[in-house]
């Protein structure tokens, strides 16, 4: 049986609206959320508002690690830390739908509003993840499906990711000198959707699915390395 980490109002029972649409006074807010080795949850309207200002990849707001599968998070407001919501070491079949995760913490490197990562373990399989329906905006990227030299042989079959709008707006556009501009020529970003990984084959369950997202306003990366490692506004 799924256990529930709903927001709740004793006032107002009935209410079903979305924490993004509410005032601070009005949301449950959690500023950072971690589950490790922890399956079929439910966590539903929070606002994970993380005002943590350490420049570090533990800086996470939402944690989704160590084997943690079979939960479903919805309807969530993310915002700030040094990433949003992170994926690792074997964590399947989770879902994350209708949430919000934006604006980021703006760093010397990569502030990402979603990863699914290995974490430097080789060869691992990440699968069954699914990002559906999501708003995604102000940071280096929407969603990376990572691995790096230490990673290596690590797949994501079964990963979708749908109907999902990745973007950048005014707020992340600099002046390509490391300063930000509304009206400036590039941005404090790199992509909408990263693929560095893939799946294990040819059928729908080995397959990373990347269908029906929606994908806008990236410009190329600042070159000081403001929020980014250099990219040339690419959408994917």
């Amino acid at each position: 049986a799924p256990r529930v980490l709903r927001a709740y109002d004793p006032n107002n029972t009935e209410d079903q609206t979305h924490p993004v649409h509410l005032d601070d006074s009005e949301r449950a807010i959690i500023e950072k959320l971690r589950f490790i080795d922890a399956h079929h949850w439910v966590v539903d309207r929070i606002a994970i508002l993380n005002d943590d200002q350490v420049e570090a990849e533990d800086n996470t707001s939402l944690i989704i690690g160590w084997g943690a599968s079979n939960n479903i998070f919805q309807r969530l407001l993310v915002e700030g830390g040094t990433l949003g919501v992170r994926f690792f070491r074997e964590s399947n079949d989770n879902l994350i739908q209708r949430s919000v995760v934006r604006d980021i913490f703006v760093v010397q490197g990569d502030a990402l509003c979603m990863i699914l990562t290995a974490a430097g373990e080789p060869d691992l399989v990440i699968s069954g993840n699914h990002i559906v329906s999501n708003e995604l905006y102000n940071c280096t990227a929407g969603v990376q499906l990572h691995i790096n030299d230490a990673s290596l042989g690590t797949t994501f079959p079964g990963t979708v990711l749908a109907n999902n709008d990745a973007y950048l707006n005014e707020e992340r556009y600099t002046d390509c000198k490391g300063n930000l501009d509304p009206k400036g020529d590039c941005a404090a970003g790199e992509f909408g959707l990263v693929a560095k990984g893939g799946g294990t084959s040819s059928d729908a369950d080995g397959r990373v699915h990347i269908t029906r997202n929606r994908i806008w306003g990236w410009k190329k990366s600042d070159p000081t390395g403001l929020a980014s490692s250099g990219s040339p506004g690419t959408g994917i």
